[in-house]
Order: C-alpha cells, then structure tokens, then sequence
C-alpha cells in the first residue's frame, strides 16, 4: 500500500483537478474512478487535505493564466498591486449608485437644477415656463425687468461671434504652439474621451463650427486654438484624456501643456454627469497639483439624466472636489443637446478673460449672478 505522504499528494491532486475541471460529483468519486480503488484506503489527513482546496481554493500554479503573457512567465500578477489599484482613490470604490443614496444634496445645486430647467424633458419644462411668463406679461402682472448686466450683454456677444482656427499641432510639440498674445487671453477645455467636448464648443457659439464630433472616441488628437475677434479670447481644444482608443497618450503631453502655458486664464474640466469622477479623472488632477489656472469643472450631457438623479449626481461631483486643489467648488451645468447652461457657462468666460483684460471695468459686475427673463417668471410650474 502506498504511504501516507503518496496518498496525500494523489488526494491533492485529485481535488484540483475535480474543482478545476469540474468533472464528476466530487473530487472523491473522481479520483476512485481515475485510480481503480487503489487509493480507497486513504487516510484521514489526505481527505481532510483535499477538503481545504475545496474551500480555499486551487493552488496558484493550477489556475488558468489571465493573459497570453502571463502564461509564458512574462507577466506575473502581484497581489499587494491589485489591492493598491483597487484602493485608489478611496472615494471611487463604493459604486456611484450607492454612493448617491447616501449624499446630501447642495442648496445651490437644487437651485441651479430648478432655476436653469437642468435634468430630462428641460425643453418642455422651459416652455411652459415662457407661456406663464407671456401671459403674466399680457395682463401687466410683471414689474419693469432690470437691464441686463455687462456679463450679460458680453456673453450675448460671444453666442453671435464666428471663432476661427488659428493653429493646430500635435500636443507633444511646444516648438510649434503659438507664442502667448496678452490680447487675446486663453480658456482651455479638457476631460474624458467622448464627454461631449466638441458638442459643447459648437454649442457655445450658434455661427460656425469649432471642433468635428464624433462618435469614436479619442477623435480630437491635437491642440486647437480657436479665436474669437469679438471678445478678443482664444478657445483651445484640448485632445481627451483615459482609456478610450488612442486616449491614453494625451494626458502627460495635455498636463504640461496647462503647467507651463502662461496665457492660459482658465481650464474647464468636463465630466459626464451619468458618472461623475473617474479614475482617470482623479490621476489627471492629481498630476497638476496646484499647477496651471484655476480649474472649472462642468457636468455635460445633463439632459439625459432626471432632475432629482442630477441632483444627487452633482452633488456627489461636489463632494469629490474637495480632494483636488484650485479647483472651484460652484459646479457649472450644461447640456449641448438641450441649449440649457450654456448662457451661464458664457458668463463665466467672459467674467474670467475680459476680467484680466480689464477688471476694473466689471469690478461691479463679477460677483452678480447673470439674471435669465425666463427664470424671472418664477420657474416652471
């Protein structure tokens, strides 16, 4: 008969394989088939052996690899780095949805939401808030509208201006990027691939059109500046950064690009309101630090998602930006499909470009919160 330490390994043996496989109804009736009853005498400590594979688990070296590389030995998986990419950052790792059960929502991003007719059906919302506010205008309810502000007129200007492209070149050539004009001040807008950044850019000016958009991500591949002679401001598009195709290699070229462009005034930081922060999004403002212009962030696509679910996701991107520095904690909500958000976002150009230009000319005006006639009426109904 064979020894004990014989029959253990054939126990051992005969359990991986049984889990492994899944062959037979246990790993006993397996290894009896196998053997022919040579080993039906095994002894209390093989079966108890075969037991605890069982329960804990196949032996590494049994597993089936996870990639071509790692099973020719190239590639071996660590762990302790699994753990550490699992734990980063620690505000990610709970999913958005029950993270979103748990937030508080912000007053002034209720506000924002109800006021500018954010969040699904938004068209239709503000419809009928314009019909009240014609046939409250009819009878003479309404007391005489205050004239708009500065912001307003200079935001007006830039919906009707026509930007043209002045330069475009690869992210990786600093040789190549137009020298820095004090004339004409800068505003760059940066996120994810496919978070609607070209929408957003073609949205923000009705004549002409200032990036190409497209489905596939990773589309917009260089630096683009964009100039608007009204204002007298560059827009630059700047390619996406993450995982998407061909996205990747954007975010070391597009970091340096904000750390050292010295006429740069402002970097809007889109993100997707379906998913608030990503990873990618956490590493990309880790890398700046405190580097570059202040950071603006803006939840796009806001359309899509219902005005009580927005609230919450807002407020759950309100509650990620605590982690970052310069970065503003007023959120800017947009949407491109439904022109909602975008007069606000305008505003806050102008205050941030024609402010550096002149900031004695609005010093009255910067801290006044730009006033809709719609939003006047009283909100939807």
């Amino acid at each position: 008969a064979p020894g004990p330490a014989l029959a253990g390994c054939a126990g051992a043996l005969g359990a991986a394989v049984a889990v492994d496989l899944g062959a037979g109804s246990s790993w006993r009736q397996w290894r009896a088939g196998q053997t022919g009853g040579r080993f039906a005498g095994m002894d209390t400590a093989a079966t108890l052996r075969g037991f605890a594979l069982v329960l804990f688990g196949v032996a590494p070296w049994l597993r089936e690899p996870g990639s071509t590389d790692e099973a020719r030995g190239l590639e071996r998986k660590d762990s302790s780095e699994t753990r550490t990419k699992n734990a980063l950052p620690p505000d990610s790792r709970p999913s958005m949805s029950v993270r979103m059960k748990r937030i508080r929502p912000y007053p002034d991003i209720v506000a924002q939401v109800e006021e500018n007719f954010h969040g699904r059906n938004s068209v239709n919302r503000r419809n009928r808030a314009l019909n009240k506010y014609n046939a409250m205008k009819g009878k003479g309810l309404l007391s005489k509208q205050p004239e708009p502000s500065k912001l307003d007129v200079l935001a007006d200007e830039l919906d009707l201006a026509r930007p043209r492209r002045i330069k475009q070149v690869p992210c990786g050539l600093p040789d190549l990027w137009p020298e820095p004009d004090p004339r004409y001040p800068e505003v760059a807008f940066a996120g994810r691939s496919n978070v609607g950044k070209s929408s957003l850019l073609n949205a923000l000016t009705e004549r002409g059109s200032v990036a190409r958009v497209s489905d596939e991500p990773g589309t917009t591949n260089m630096l683009a500046w964009h100039r608007t002679g009204k204002i007298g401001m560059d827009f630059v598009d700047m390619p996406g950064y993450g995982f998407a195709t061909r996205a990747r290699v954007f975010g070391p070229e597009t970091i340096e690009f904000v750390k050292t462009r010295p006429n740069l005034r402002c970097l809007y930081v889109l993100i997707d309101c379906r998913f608030g922060f990503k990873v990618a999004d956490h590493e990309w403002l880790d890398e700046l630090g405190g580097r570059g212009p202040i950071k603006q962030i803006i939840l796009t696509k806001c359309d899509l998602l219902r005005p009580k679910v927005l609230i919450k996701a807002a407020s759950l991107v309100r509650a990620d930006l605590e982690a970052h520095k310069r970065v503003e904690r007023k959120l800017l909500l947009v949407s491109s499909h439904a022109k909602t958000g975008l007069h606000e976002l305008r505003c806050d150009i102008v205050r941030r470009v024609v402010g550096a230009k002149s900031e004695s000319d609005l010093a009255g005006d910067a801290d006044e919160q730009p006033r809709d006639l719609v939003t006047d009426a009283g909100g939807a109904d």
